[in-house]
Order: C-alpha cells, then sequence, then structure tokens
C-alpha cells in the first residue's frame, strides 16, 4: 500500500529510514534520465541527485514546509532547478577560458599573467571563508541577485545582503596586493 504524500513527509520528519531510502530509491531514474538527456553523464546525475536529496531533507525539516505537489513533481523540480544552475556555471566558465583563447598571441605573457592574477583573487577569496566566499561567488560568478543571495544564505533582507557584499569586498580588498593584480 502506498503511503500518502503527507504521511511520507511525516514519516521522513520522524527519521524514517526505511520510507526515506524508499523515496530516495524511486526517484533517481527519473533525474538521472533527465539529466542525461541535457547533456550530463551518469557521474553528474549522482552527485547533482545527491545535492538535491540533500535540499529535499532540509526543506521537509522545516516547520513551514507544505508539500503542495506530488513529492515526485518536487524533487523533479529541484533535479532540475539544480542541473539548470550547473549547466549555467559551466557555460560562463566556458565564456571565460574562450575570452583567454581570444586574446592575440602577442598578448599570450599577459594572457599567462592575467590567468595568474584571477588564480591570486580567487585563492584569496577562498582563504577570507565563509559567508564571504559564498557571497562574492553567488554575486560575482554565478551573477545572483542581491534578493537571491539573501533568501539562500538567510539574510533579512537584499540590503543586508548588500551591506555584507561590502564588508567582504573591503575584507578582501584588504588580502590582496593591487599592485601586482591589475585586472
Amino acid at each position: 500500500m502506498k503511503l500518502e504524500e503527507s504521511n511520507i513527509i511525516e514519516k521522513i520528519k520522524a527519521g524514517n529510514d526505511a520510507v526515506w531510502s524508499k523515496v530516495y530509491a524511486n526517484n533517481y531514474r527519473m533525474a538521472e534520465s533527465y539529466i542525461l538527456k541535457n547533456n550530463g553523464n551518469k557521474e553528474q546525475a549522482k552527485d547533482t541527485y545527491q545535492d538535491a536529496m540533500m535540499v529535499l531533507y532540509r526543506n521537509i525539516q522545516r516547520e513551514d514546509f507544505e508539500l503542495t505537489s506530488k513529492l515526485s513533481t518536487y524533487v523533479f523540480s529541484i533535479v532540475q532547478n539544480l542541473w539548470l544552475k550547473q549547466l549555467r556555471q559551466q557555460k560562463r566558465v566556458t565564456i571565460i577560458e574562450e575570452k583567454l583563447n581570444d586574446l592575440p598571441q602577442t598578448l599570450a605573457p599577459n594572457k599567462t599573467e592575467l590567468e595568474q592574477q584571477i588564480q591570486l583573487v580567487m585563492q584569496k577569496v577562498e582563504q577570507i571563508g565563509n559567508p564571504c566566499a559564498s557571497l562574492l561567488k553567488a554575486y560575482y560568478f554565478l551573477k545572483k541577485s542581491m534578493k537571491e543571495i539573501a533568501l539562500e544564505m538567510n539574510y533579512s533582507s537584499d540590503k543586508t545582503a548588500k551591506a555584507q557584499k561590502y564588508k567582504c569586498v573591503q575584507r578582501l580588498k584588504s588580502q590582496i596586493d593591487f599592485e601586482k593584480v591589475r585586472l
């Protein structure tokens, strides 16, 4: 007998591993099929599905969580959103690489220097730690809006996120010798 969707949610909240395992197993093929049809491979499908299930679990544990669709539809939407986000990220990386490769050969030494400078900035972003690293990556590399960042990082408003971004940029600037970096 199939459990009602609300019963499934309640059992997962209560820590019922058997129900969680069944939900996990029942939705994997759908996720894998979607990712394989959309320029992904099996490894990417596994990784994305694992991330989606972590999002699902965190959402289910929230007090205000209310399932307004079938659970499989909800899982699919999480998988779809995560995969599209990953494809957008890959596209940005590809565009940056293409721009670097399009630099004229006469600028080859500068191209290498530019890559080193970008690497230095990325290292400094990682060194300043979270939440700054996540916030700066979300804004500058993933091109997310302050409103999106505020929601994802649990800031009370986009203005609060913007103020935090300013502080993080100042902190990053203090870590970088800008005489060496000219981007």
